[in-house]
């Protein structure tokens, strides 16, 4: 997804979306979750509050559950989270293992602050134009910090999301399914099929570093070529 599709499908998403939250959006997609994040600190706390929160809050339109913002992240919904059956836990850990691989470019950031200004400027964008150049002008002053969402977005939509690499995201839907059987028994186990490299190891790995569990590769149970005599 380039930046005038990120733009375009922001403003298709949440139409009183206003340049301060297009410049949101394209800082996750830079830079991911965009500040360190504790894993010991209050941020599980504050995800159960925002999930304890999200009935009751009124939106013009609802989030899907996973939205895309680019080639590398993506936002997770909390609204959706019991629906799908994905624990908060589970999404607070690839939140946080995201965190961890956060990257980005400053320099290629600015350049496309510049861009989005243009295309403003040129009518390309359904937002006002002085309010994008004010903005602009003082986030550019400011240093490009990490930014909130405007008022006007969070009294429209009610955002509570968390931004997690795209490739963790391919794997929600078995994380649901092993959350759903984890609440309905004690043990849970898991088996990975595939053919040679298919990404076993890596989705094991994902697994392994999400839920703390013992990983067992079929490798390790192969007989030793000097093993292999015909008696056996």
């Amino acid at each position: 997804m380039n930046d005038m599709h990120l733009w375009q499908d922001q403003l298709r998403r949440y139409p009183k979306a206003r340049t301060q939250d297009l410049v949101k959006a394209m800082y996750q997609s830079e830079f991911g979750c965009g500040h360190f994040v504790d894993e010991n600190g209050p941020g599980m706390a504050y995800l159960l509050k925002e999930l304890e929160q999200c009935a009751d809050m009124p939106r013009e339109c609802a989030a899907e559950f996973i939205e895309p913002l680019n080639d590398e992240y993506v936002r997770v919904h909390v609204e959706h989270l019991a629906a799908n059956g994905l624990a908060p836990q589970t999404l607070f850990r690839l939140f946080v293992l995201s965190a961890q691989q956060s990257g980005g470019d400053m320099q290629a950031f600015r350049e496309r602050l510049d861009a989005l200004e243009n295309a403003v400027e040129n009518g390309l964008l359904a937002v006002d134009i002085e309010d994008a150049g004010a903005f602009l002008a003082k986030y550019r002053a400011d240093g490009c910090p990490s930014t909130h969402h405007s008022e006007t977005f969070r009294a429209a939509y009610a955002p509570a999301y968390r931004v997690i690499l795209r490739r963790y995201a391919a794997a929600i839907p078995l994380l649901c399914a092993i959350d759903r059987a984890a609440q309905a028994q004690e043990k849970v186990i898991v088996a990975v099929e595939g053919g040679s490299a298919s990404g076993k190891t890596t989705l094991s790995r994902l697994l392994e570093q999400v839920y703390d569990c013992n990983i067992f590769h079929m490798d390790d149970f192969f007989l030793q070529m000097h093993q292999r005599t015909p008696e056996r």
